[in-house]
C-alpha cells in the first residue's frame, strides 16, 4: 500500500511538471505570436513594398478634378504592374522645371501634359536621350522624340462640337445668322486648338443645313490662373452683342461660362457646349444651363499612358518563404521553444531599441546633408571669385564629403513618399556634382562663357535639391512621429513577456 502511494505521488508530481511545461509553452507561444505581430506591423509601416519601376506624371494644376481622375487611372494600372506612379503638379515649379527635376531624379518614365513649344521638345528629347521614355498626355508634341501620345483626337473632337452646333441650329426658328464663339486659351497649344477649330468648320461645311447661316468667331481667354479665366469670360458678357452658342475647350472655361450665364441672367439665351463631366457640369446640364458636354474616360487615359511605358520594360518578381521545425520529445521541445523565444526576444528588443533610437537620426542626417550641399555650393562660388589654391582644395574636400553622403541615400522605389524623395535627391545630387565639376574645370580653363552657363545650371539644381531636402525632412519627421508609438508598443510588449 505504501509503495502504491509513493507511485501515485510520483505520477502526480510528473503530471504537475508536465502541466507546468505545457502552460509555459502555451504562454510563450501566445507572447511570441503577439510580439511577432507587432514586428510584422512595424515592418509593414516602415519598409513598404518595393516597386520595379518609378514613373512621374507632370501636368498643370488648372484642372484639378480632371487630372486627379487621370492620375487615379494611371496609379491603379501601375499598382497592377508593380509600378509606382507619382503626380507632379506645377504649383511651385513650371512644367519645364518639373521635367528637369524628373530627369535628374532617376525616374524610369515620364507622363507629361505637353505642348508644341520648342522648350518642351528639347526637354522631351533630352529625357529620351537619357534613356527615359516619355509619353505626351492630353496635349502632344509631334516634333519631339516622345514614344507615344495619349489623348483625345483634336480633329474628331472638333467635328463632334460641329455636329452639336448643327443640332442647335436646326432647332432655331430664326432667319438671323447663328453666332458661335469658340474660347481659345492664350497659353494652350495653338496647333491643337487650331485642329479643333478645323474640325468644327469642316463639320459645319460638310453637313451644312439649308437656309441657315452660322458665323464662327474665336475668343482668346487669358488662362494664366482661374481668376484670369473668370475675368476674360466676364468681359464677353459685358459686351452688348453676345454669341448664341459658346464652345468651351476645357473644364475650367466650361465652369466659368456656366457661372457667368447664371450671374448675368442669360440662362436660356446662350447655349453652352462644354468639356468634361464634373459634378458641377452635370448638375448644370440637369438644370438646362449647359446644353451638352464632351465626356472623356480620364481613368482609361491614365491607364493607357502606363501601358505605353510598360512596352519598354519587361520584368517579373516572385518571392517565397518557408519555415520548417522538427521535434523529438516533450522536454527537447520545451527547451527548444524556450531557447528560441529567448533569442528572438533578445534580438527583437535590441533591434527595436536600436530602431527607436534611430527614428529621429534621419532628420539629423538630412540637416547634415543640407549643410554639406551648401558647403559645396559656397566653396565652388568662392573658387570662381578668388581662384586660389586654398579655395580649390576646400571645394574638392566639400565635394568628396557630399558625394560620400549621397551614396548613403536610398535608391529604391517604394510606397513610402520619403523613400522616393530620397531617391530623387540622390540622382539630382549626382547630376549636380557633375555640373559643379564642369564649372570648376571651365573656370580653370578660362572658358568664361562655359563656366557661367554651368554655374547657372548648377545653382538651379542646388535650389531644386535644397527644396527636396526640406520637403523630405518634413515628410520624414511626420512619418517618424507616426511610427514612434508603434515602436514603443512593440518594445513594451516584448519587455513584459515572461
Amino acid at each position: 500500500m505504501r509503495h502504491k502511494a509513493e507511485k501515485m505521488g510520483r505520477n502526480r508530481g510528473q503530471g504537475i511538471i508536465i502541466g507546468f511545461l505545457v502552460f509555459v509553452i502555451a504562454v510563450i507561444s501566445i507572447c511570441t505570436i503577439i510580439f511577432r505581430s507587432y514586428v510584422r506591423e512595424f515592418h509593414k509601416v516602415t519598409e513598404k513594398e518595393k516597386y520595379d519601376q518609378y514613373y512621374v506624371m507632370i501636368t498643370e494644376d488648372r484642372k484639378p478634378d480632371f487630372w486627379q481622375s487621370v492620375y487615379r487611372g494611371a496609379y491603379e494600372r501601375g499598382q497592377a504592374e508593380n509600378v509606382y506612379v507619382d503626380l507632379h503638379l506645377s504649383q511651385e515649379y513650371s512644367r519645364s522645371d518639373l521635367m528637369r527635376i524628373a530627369m535628374t531624379s532617376g525616374v524610369d518614365g515620364i507622363l507629361v501634359e505637353s505642348d508644341e513649344s520648342d522648350e518642351m521638345s528639347e526637354l522631351i528629347d533630352e529625357a529620351v536621350g537619357r534613356g527615359i521614355p516619355v509619353v505626351t498626355l492630353y496635349g502632344d508634341n509631334t516634333h519631339s522624340a516622345r514614344c507615344s501620345f495619349v489623348g483625345v483626337g483634336s480633329y474628331n473632337l472638333g467635328r463632334e462640337y460641329g455636329r452639336q452646333v448643327l443640332k442647335l441650329a436646326a432647332a432655331e426658328d430664326t432667319e438671323d445668322p447663328l453666332k458661335v464663339a469658340v474660347l481659345m486659351n492664350a497659353h494652350a497649344l495653338n496647333s491643337t486648338q487650331n485642329i479643333v477649330c478645323s474640325g468644327i468648320q469642316d463639320a459645319l461645311e460638310q453637313e451644312k443645313l439649308q437656309g441657315s447661316e452660322i458665323q464662327m468667331s474665336l475668343i482668346t481667354v487669358d488662362d494664366t490662373n482661374t481668376f484670369s479665366v473668370e475675368e476674360s469670360i466676364r468681359d464677353i458678357f459685358m459686351d452688348q452683342t453676345l454669341p448664341d452658342i459658346i464652345i468651351c475647350l476645357n473644364e475650367l472655361s466650361t465652369t466659368c461660362v456656366y457661372q457667368a450665364v447664371v450671374d448675368y441672367n442669360c440662362v436660356g439665351e446662350i447655349a453652352i457646349l462644354g468639356y468634361y463631366d464634373t459634378d458641377t457640369i452635370l448638375k448644370a446640364i440637369e438644370r438646362n444651363v449647359i446644353t451638352a458636354t464632351i465626356s472623356i474616360d480620364t481613368e482609361q487615359m491614365g491607364a493607357f499612358c502606363v501601358d505605353a511605358l510598360q512596352e519598354y520594360y519587361n520584368y517579373g518578381y516572385t518571392r517565397q518563404l518557408s519555415l520548417q521545425a522538427k521535434m523529438s520529445s516533450i522536454f527537447i521541445l520545451v527547451n527548444l521553444v524556450v531557447f528560441a523565444v529567448t533569442v528572438i526576444l533578445i534580438l527583437g528588443i535590441n533591434s527595436m531599441s536600436s530602431e527607436i533610437d534611430m527614428v529621429y537620426q534621419g532628420n539629423l542626417r538630412l540637416n547634415e546633408l543640407s549643410d554639406a550641399l551648401t558647403a559645396v555650393q559656397d566653396s565652388m562660388t568662392e573658387y570662381l571669385d578668388s581662384k586660389t589654391s586654398d579655395s580649390l582644395e576646400e571645394f574638392y574636400r566639400s565635394e568628396q564629403i557630399y558625394a560620400q553622403m549621397v551614396q548613403g541615400l536610398s535608391d529604391d522605389v517604394t510606397e513610402a513618399a520619403f523613400r522616393r524623395m530620397e531617391r530623387s535627391i540622390r540622382h539630382m545630387s549626382e547630376e549636380y556634382l557633375d555640373l559643379v565639376g564642369q564649372t570648376i574645370e571651365a573656370k580653370r580653363g578660362r572658358n568664361v562663357e562655359k563656366y557661367r552657363v554651368r554655374y547657372e545650371n548648377a545653382t538651379q539644381m542646388y535650389e531644386y535639391i535644397n527644396t527636396y531636402i526640406y520637403s523630405l525632412n518634413n515628410e520624414q519627421f511626420r512619418s517618424n512621429s507616426e511610427n514612434y508609438s508603434r515602436h514603443s508598443a512593440a518594445l513594451n510588449c516584448s519587455v513584459s513577456l515572461p
